[in-house]
């Protein structure tokens, strides 16, 4: 069977360094696609809700809230996210959270 979708690949990783932060050790975690990438006048509002992309709104079903609940549950638990994109090969989401000592 073959599918249209993108190729996807999670990475997670430790992080630690000689910062004494609360950002000195943490989790690291990335999804990258390699799907249609997304536009960069777009790449910022990716994480409202609602907000769909107007170029793959059409081709692929969907309402707009995962990557808002994303960003609320990180942010919740003290973490960073963001996307970075380039348009035709494919999209990168990281979110960083920080290690619960911290």
């Amino acid at each position: 069977m073959t599918t249209d979708l993108p190729v996807l690949m999670l990475t997670a990783r430790t992080q630690e360094t000689d910062r004494d932060d609360a950002w000195s050790a943490g989790i690291d975690l990335e999804v990258v696609d390699h799907g249609f990438g997304i536009p960069p006048e777009d790449l910022e509002r990716v994480f409202d809700r609602f907000y769909r992309v107007e170029a793959t709104a059409r081709r692929r079903p969907g309402t707009g809230v995962g990557l808002a609940i994303v960003k609320q549950l990180v942010e919740a638990m003290g973490g960073r996210v963001r996307a970075d994109s380039v348009l035709g090969q494919g999209s990168t989401f990281a979110v960083r959270l920080p290690s619960r000592g911290s």
